[in-house]
């Protein structure tokens, strides 16, 4: 097992090797073990490895940022990029013609630029966190595209392309021709899009960002890494879940001791009650504690109000 980072006690520094993976482009697994005496201790790994930890320990899948490709500048493109920026994505936009890869029409890509579509995607890196929409000015550059993408060894994690369902068959039928194995092809959203009757580039927008947010969603579960500078604050992650719950697993909030502000949530109610209960004590003593809480104690449980189920959520000190 390779060991990208081991921290005993220091909170923030697990914080900064994650966000160095995460710069890098790497995918990392990242262990927390919840009891013993090296409760607390986190491993950063890489998801490739397989890890090798003794007792309870809680593993946190951090994926870098997702990659939106945008080929096509066009009327689809400009409210498909804002977005994807919207959502999180580092966006970039591709055209072939100058006057629409324009970076004023783009705000908040990362990068706006122009390619020979007789060469394409010769200078885009493509990887398995990569979502890439086809929405060129030409079914033509559409295929040509979609066919170099095809014939790469590792594909993105979304492929999708617009078209009619007429066009999409003859491309198809080309590609199959051309050697492309079904299950290949089976990767390949097209048309793009959900379908909910859109008709405006916006709405066609928000189709095609539905269908993205479903794959990635569906696929894999990112969990949000929290940052934050100052003394005295507790961090609370929920570990594991069972029945119904107002959080999932991966769930995190901060505390800030002094004043009981929180930044984020693990679901609101009794739950984050008792972390507040024990949060002082885990900032003083600087112990974890593994909190089990039951979403109906002492509670009716007819209550709409009332989840009822029950999840262990590790309460450790940012240090």
């Amino acid at each position: 097992m390779s060991i990208l980072q081991k921290t005993t006690g220091s909170t923030l520094e697990w914080a900064r090797a994650l966000i160095e993976a995460n710069q890098r482009g790497e995918e990392v697994v990242s262990i927390l073990k919840l009891n013993g005496a090296d409760a607390g201790s986190r491993t950063i790994i890489h998801s490739s490895e397989v890890p090798r930890v003794e007792g309870d320990c809680y593993a946190e899948l951090h994926a870098p940022t997702p990659a939106l490709v945008i080929v096509g500048a066009g009327h689809i493109a400009v409210p498909l990029a804002q977005m994807g920026v919207m959502l999180g994505f580092r966006v970039s936009v591709v055209d072939d013609r100058a006057d629409f890869a324009d970076t004023a029409r783009f705000p908040g890509a990362a990068t706006v630029s122009t390619l020979d579509f007789n060469k394409p995607l010769e200078q885009i890196k493509l990887d398995a966190n990569t979502f890439i929409v086809l929405v060129t000015r030409a079914h033509k550059y559409d295929y040509d595209c979609l066919r170099e993408i095809l014939k790469r060894e590792s594909l993105p994690r979304y492929i999708g392309m617009i078209g009619s369902k007429r066009r999409v068959r003859a491309a198809f039928t080309a590609l199959r021709n051309d050697g492309v194995s079904e299950e290949r092809l089976s990767s390949v959203h097209a048309p793009v899009g959900l379908d909910i009757g859109a008709e405006t580039p916006a709405e066609i927008a928000v189709s095609i960002m539905a269908e993205i947010i479903s794959v990635r969603r569906t696929v894999r579960d990112d969990t949000p890494i929290f940052d934050a500078l100052k003394e005295n604050l507790v961090l609370a992650t929920v570990v594991s879940t069972k029945g119904s719950v107002p959080r999932r697993a991966g769930s995190k909030m901060l505390v800030d001791v002094d004043t009981n502000a929180l930044i984020g949530t693990i679901g609101g109610g009794c739950g984050e009650a008792d972390v507040l209960a024990v949060a002082p004590d885990v900032a003083r003593t600087g112990e974890p504690r593994l909190v089990h809480v039951e979403l109906i104690d002492n509670i009716d449980s007819f209550s709409p109000a009332v989840c009822g189920g029950v999840m262990d959520v590790f309460v450790e000190r940012v240090s």
